[in-house]
């Protein structure tokens, strides 16, 4: 009879730390997830059959878009808007939604926020000789992010002093992202050493989603918890804008700081940005007359 207790027991704890070290990895693996890291965006999905593929005249039916955000960041201000259906054969009871927020992905909600919109559409007639058509349509939407960006750089006055065992400065550094579609893309460090040394930080800003960015702006930007200068270089030093476009992708940010310590030290560099960003999802309407 004791043999079988201590079996039992034996059976048990086993299944304790069997159900122990299975919840611990889940959550070692949520924790250890990096919600900032790579090229995250919003994205666009439809409920089923909103819209439908063919719709008939004088037919009524909905667009359902699923707006998901995959970002590390929150999405502000967003609207969604419908554009592109011709007006003669098609009526919108509404055409956009706006002023939506959406968290961005996290531990707390590693989904992301989620916004599913309703747009109610009647169908026209067609013209008297026709069978049927096809419209595209762009769902659109745009919205307010922001990134964060963090490096540990090497602050080195020496630089040719052989005996200064500390840290030592990299060549550039490449990045593939900080959860969003604009990036840091690029980094590099330039000393220039003597009697008055300055570092001079430049990075390469890129779009790397499929959408555009519009207006940029830096609104904050740290050495070792200090502000430093940072400017766009086709808008002065001082320059905390930038303007994307379709053609311009990238800029050019510019930080400059005077050193004053003599011996190479390690320190946080710190940079954040707002940002506006749009883009849009097509999709297609067959309008019938009738049944194949």
């Amino acid at each position: 009879m004791k043999l079988f207790s201590g079996l039992k027991l034996f059976v048990l704890l086993g299944f304790v730390l069997f159900i122990v070290s299975c919840g611990g990895g889940s959550a070692s693996s949520v924790v250890q997830k990096d919600f900032k890291q790579g090229v995250g965006e919003i994205e666009i999905d439809f409920f089923e059959n909103a819209p439908p593929r063919d719709v008939f005249q004088k037919s009524e039916f909905k667009i359902v878009p699923i707006i998901k955000n995959e970002m590390g960041y929150d999405a502000s201000d967003m609207s969604v808007k419908i554009v592109g259906l011709p007006e003669e054969f098609y009526n919108l009871v509404r055409t956009y939604e706006d002023n939506i927020f959406l968290e961005g992905q996290s531990l707390t909600n590693p989904a992301g926020g989620r916004y599913i919109g309703e747009f109610g559409v009647q169908s026209g007639k067609l013209f008297l000789s026709a069978k049927e058509r096809r419209d595209d349509f762009f769902v659109k939407v745009s919205y307010k992010s922001s990134i964060d960006f963090s490096e540990t750089l090497c602050i080195n006055p020496n630089l040719y002093d052989i005996n200064d065992a500390g840290c030592k400065i990299e060549g550039r550094k490449s990045y593939s992202g900080q959860g969003a579609p604009l990036a840091v893309d690029k980094l590099e460090g330039i000393m220039s050493p003597g009697a008055n040394p300055v570092i001079e930080i430049r990075l390469k800003l890129k779009n790397k989603g499929d959408g555009e960015v519009g207006q940029v702006s830096l609104t904050n930007s740290k050495i070792g918890g200090k502000e430093v200068v940072c400017g766009f270089d086709n808008a002065g030093i001082e320059n905390k804008e930038f303007k994307f476009t379709r053609d311009e992708r990238e800029a050019l940010l510019i930080c400059k700081m005077p050193v004053e310590s003599s011996q190479s030290y390690s320190t946080t560099f710190y940079l954040s940005f707002d940002y506006d960003y749009s883009f849009k999802v097509k999709r297609q309407i067959r309008l019938k007359s009738g049944f194949d």
